[in-house]
């Protein structure tokens, strides 16, 4: 499953990167990463 996809609102602030059975977010300037990677704050 591509969470990225699948899931609406993932990485706000971001960009969203599926990975086997999870995803990452590569935030953009200005926001900071979650201790998961999983949201931009």
């Amino acid at each position: 499953v591509n969470e990225c996809l699948s899931l609406s609102g993932l990485c706000s602030g971001g960009d969203c990167t599926n990975t086997v059975g999870s995803y990452v977010c590569t935030c953009s300037q200005g926001f900071a990463s979650s201790l998961d990677g999983t949201h931009c704050l």
